[in-house]
């Protein structure tokens, strides 16, 4: 494994390494590491059949590897099947001494994880009926004001209409807001993404979803609702769920497993976070 600078990085055998790996991921991808982190390396093979990417944060005195906002988990791409125990020697390459990265589910590791992350993914092979009969009774208000058209979901948010809604909520920073604006506009441009809003019966937004496609997967990345119970955001998860059911689809929810995914599905990914280096005082910062 070679280490390099971004500049160095060919973007067209690596997208391809990503595109065409089972545990590839649309948060790996050169154009989504280039808008979500300042500053990126990455560890490569020399036929670029196994990747790492490494976003890098100066902190103070030292240099540290991290996940980014926006970037549930990264991990190691491979083409072909590697051991749990190559991958150890992977990230063991990694030259810094400082890091804290959560892995894709599809890297196994040696060992048992100390700390892991979970999201929610459900399967849309089978028709909307045969999932509806799985779904937590949570759901069943959202769902029922969705049908009687008490809450209507269409696809219409413009990137600067979807950010004009959520700017009001506290505690973000402006870089988080210029960060997602330029994800939604990019993806949108290259026809990988959808923005979906919730109205209630008197045309009022409620509710809002980024979501990407890729991998044939569909990943609810962000999403805002006016409601406590998270109504709209329910209602524009179902309206996705309906018109995808019967494709070979997998819809996960890598940021909002708990506040929404948990009533569609109770299948989970498992993530392991891989982290040295950092003492107690400041790794919670990283998180």
């Amino acid at each position: 494994m070679k280490h390099i600078t971004r500049d160095d990085i060919n973007d067209r055998e690596w997208d391809g390494c990503v595109k065409e790996a089972l545990n590839g991921a649309v948060f790996a991808t050169t154009w989504y590491l280039d808008i979500v982190c300042d500053n990126w390396e990455a560890l490569v093979s020399e036929d670029y059949n196994i990747l790492l990417p490494l976003p890098i944060k100066q902190r103070i005195f030292m240099r540290q590897v991290y996940c980014p906002h926006l970037v549930p988990y990264l991990g190691i791409i491979n083409r072909k099947p590697i051991s749990p125990m190559e991958a150890m020697q992977v990230l063991q390459a990694i030259p810094y001494q400082h890091l804290s990265i959560i892995l894709s589910p599809y890297n196994k590791l040696p060992g048992n994880a100390s700390r892991t992350f979970s999201y929610g993914l459900l399967d849309l092979i089978r028709d909307a009926k045969q999932l509806k009969k799985s779904f937590a009774p949570e759901l069943k208000k959202a769902i029922e004001d969705y049908e009687a058209k008490n809450i209507v979901v269409i696809r219409d948010l413009t990137p600067t209409s979807y950010l004009a809604a959520i700017q009001s909520k506290p505690a973000r920073k402006a870089t988080y807001f210029a960060t997602l604006l330029r994800l939604i506009s990019f993806s949108q441009r290259y026809k990988t993404s959808a923005v979906y809003a919730a109205y209630d019966r008197y045309n009022q937004l409620m509710a809002g979803a980024f979501i990407l496609r890729s991998h044939d997967r569909l990943s609810l990345i962000h999403g805002f609702d006016n409601d406590e119970n998270k109504r709209g955001l329910k209602a524009i998860v179902y309206h996705v769920i309906k018109r995808s059911a019967g494709n070979n689809l997998t819809l996960e929810f890598p940021c909002y497993t708990r506040a929404v995914g948990q009533y569609f599905t109770r299948n989970r990914h498992l993530c392991r976070r891989y982290k040295k280096g950092l003492p107690k005082w400041i790794s919670p910062l990283f998180q």
